[in-house]
């Protein structure tokens, strides 16, 4: 392999600055709007590109390769930190220093994956092909080729925060690594970091809110914006009390006939218009609490839960969990779905890996409250492997999304954007609705962030091919209002896999902020 960063070594370290669009109108933020209009909105910022990485040493090594198809590198650099002994994070990078959005240099994108386990498989969020830098924080206790971040999972608490923090400004420029290294250094490559672009993956985006929120004084003049892809904004989404796409009893058929094929593991009991920003208001009233199974035997992902204990809706009142034995599944009936009268499953949040008493079970407050109230579970005989419902309630409060939205739109510029993304199937939340993506936008909407669903239309020619999004309604207006039942009319087609949605919703972002990419990976 050519060493990148040996290339050009004459070309003096310059910087350059991409002027922000000043043109586009405002977004509607009325319930009615044109799909047509592609505007980008106020902005307020410039593109700050350097180049930098031409005084990168000499003999620093040569990056990791990545994928099979040669296509793009990584690197595992050590960041300073004051709350970590070691730290560490992941860049990835094209290995080919001309692929970049802009001919200025390639955006920096931190890309925060979910931190609810504490495991890590060296997976990129977003391909090279997009001409993107991607950097993942390495959170504590989880480690890649023997090389990992001190400390121990929290399971998404604070120190996770403070490693996505650090990683944050050591991708934005505002930390070397521990080398002395820049970011356009160790990438060997033109680069554009500030403002910087966060992506929130699945349940990754409940970590970005919460760093965004507790760390805004060290992050708000660094960050402008973040996307999320299908992020579960609340905890009854998170651990799937409104439904979960591996409860399907067959994800071939749409059971239920009502156009979904996907669906068809959902709770019945949510309804749309069920949730402010604490809870959403389900039925737990007939919950009970069956002693005579374990999760594992109905679900096997769940199959090192040792306690002989499930907490259900019982739907037909028979005081009975009512399963199919051998096949994992509620469905009694065989017809393909669960039925208003079939029996609904409630998982909790747990990790056998886990740290200290992070291996304790953490269902919702809702299912714990419900169970109390129904008689299940004794406040003063509680078991000891099951978190209270005082410990419970804590630990979803700070994980909920739709909780720190006021802080983040108060503490950022007004030119912070964000773009919440997502496709026709969920790739978690059984909800045609579609409801984690609906309160999310509208919660930034409502404070007063510039927020859009998806991407512009000319966006999406730039970056997705045009067989990928043969039936797609088109892009929706900056800060359009629609109404959570019609909220699947204007999803990306299924056709765009979750790998390029995320990278949709990201580019999207970029798009709003710097205006139109200089190289169009769909047309390459």
């Amino acid at each position: 392999m050519t060493n990148i960063l040996t290339l050009s070594l004459a070309i003096l370290a310059t910087a350059c600055i991409r002027s922000s669009p000043s043109t586009g109108e405002s977004g509607s933020t009325g319930e009615t709007g044109s799909p047509d209009t592609q505007d980008t909105g106020p902005f307020s910022t410039e593109l700050s590109c350097n180049s930098d990485w031409t005084t990168a040493p000499a003999d620093l090594p040569q990056p990791n390769d990545y994928g099979a198809d040669g296509t793009y590198v990584y690197r595992i650099v050590q960041i300073p930190s004051d709350d970590f002994d070691e730290l560490y994070a992941t860049v990835f990078f094209p290995s080919d220093p001309q692929q970049k959005l802009y001919a200025a240099g390639a955006p920096v994108v931190v890309a925060v994956v979910p931190a609810l386990e504490i495991q890590y498989d060296l997976v990129a969020q977003l391909s090279s092909d997009y001409g993107v830098i991607e950097v993942q924080p390495l959170y504590p206790g989880w480690s890649y080729d023997g090389i990992g971040t001190s400390g121990h999972s929290d399971l998404d608490g604070w120190g996770i925060a403070a490693a996505l923090r650090d990683t944050i400004r050591f991708a934005a420029g505002d930390l070397d690594s521990v080398d002395g290294l820049s970011i356009g250094q160790l990438v060997g490559m033109d680069v554009c970091n500030r403002p910087l672009t966060v992506l929130g993956a699945s349940s990754g985006g409940a970590a970005v809110a919460r760093a965004l929120d507790w760390f805004s004084d060290d992050l708000k003049n660094l960050v402008g914006g973040m996307a999320t892809h299908e992020s579960p904004s609340m905890h009854q989404f998170i651990i799937y009390d409104a439904g979960a796409l591996w409860m399907d009893p067959n994800e071939a058929t749409d059971g239920d006939g009502n156009g979904f094929t996907w669906d068809d593991g959902r709770n019945r009991t949510y309804q749309p218009g069920a949730c402010d920003r604490e809870t959403c208001n389900m039925d737990y009233s007939d919950l009970r609490r069956s002693t005579d199974v374990s999760l594992g035997e109905i679900y096997s992902m769940f199959g090192a839960i040792p306690e002989q204990e499930v907490y259900y809706l019982d739907h037909n009142g028979n005081c009975v969990l009512d399963y199919v034995q051998g096949t994992g599944t509620l469905d009694v009936d065989g017809n393909g779905y669960l039925d208003d009268d079939e029996d609904y499953v409630f998982c909790p949040h747990w990790d056998d890996k886990a740290d200290n008493d992070m291996d304790r079970r953490f269902y919702t407050p809702e299912v714990l409250q419900a169970a109390i109230d129904n008689s299940q579970l004794d406040p003063g005989d509680w078991p000891s492997y099951l978190a209270t419902l005082d410990e419970s309630t804590e630990f979803w409060q700070s994980r909920n999304m739709l909780s720190h939205v006021s802080a983040i739109a108060a503490a950022y510029p007004s030119s912070f954007r964000a773009v919440v993304e997502y496709t026709e199937e969920d790739h978690g939340v059984a909800q045609p609705t579609h409801p984690h993506v609906y309160y999310l936008y509208e919660a930034l909407r409502e404070d007063g962030v510039t927020v859009r669903y998806n991407g512009t239309d000319d966006m999406l020619d730039c970056v997705v091919p045009a067989d990928k999004l043969s039936g797609w309604a088109g892009a929706r207006q900056v800060g359009e209002y629609i109404a959570e039942e019609d909220l699947a009319d204007y999803a990306l087609p299924e056709t765009v896999f979750n790998a390029m949605a995320r990278a949709v919703g990201t580019t999207a972002l970029i798009w709003d902020l710097w205006g139109p990419f200089d190289l169009c990976p769909a047309q390459q």
